[in-house]
């Protein structure tokens, strides 16, 4: 996203994570894992979350891959 650099960036080849997927509820995946983090340029705002979400989204879907 603009304004934003890449801080860290590591890939696990094989994992199982725990995604929430309700008040009470939460699914396990296992696949490879991509932690990647990113800090705000000095002198800018932060996006929303939704914000992140839509790049995401966006950038799936000019790749011609379709989400899951």
């Amino acid at each position: 996203m603009a304004n934003m650099r890449l801080t860290y960036c590591k890939t696990v080849p094989f994992e199982a994570f725990k995604f929430k997927t309700g008040n009470k509820t939460d699914t396990t995946v296992e696949g490879r894992r991509l932690d990647i983090k990113y800090q705000i340029q000095d002198g800018f705002e932060a996006p929303s979350p939704l914000a992140i979400i839509r790049n995401h989204q966006q950038a799936i879907a000019k790749s011609g891959h379709h989400p899951i």
